[in-house]
């Protein structure tokens, strides 16, 4: 398991960005924290980014890869 005390408390942050970059690496640095109840909400919605494809394309790869 992940360390819990580093790496995912500004992406949630980062996860309400309009730069689909921003969102996007939010995803991918979200991904192997994706037991975290804090986190959960955004790793329902980054995958579901009506904004652009590539936030949901590089979340999705990034949760395959956990």
């Amino acid at each position: 398991m992940p360390d819990m005390t580093h790496g995912w408390e500004t992406a949630p942050a980062e996860a309400e960005s309009p730069s689909w970059a921003r969102r996007a690496r939010a995803g991918c640095a979200l991904a192997p924290f994706a037991g975290v109840p804090e986190v959960a909400d955004t790793h329902v919605r980054l995958p579901l980014d009506t904004g652009d494809t590539a936030v949901t394309r590089r979340t999705a790869k990034a949760l395959t890869r956990t």
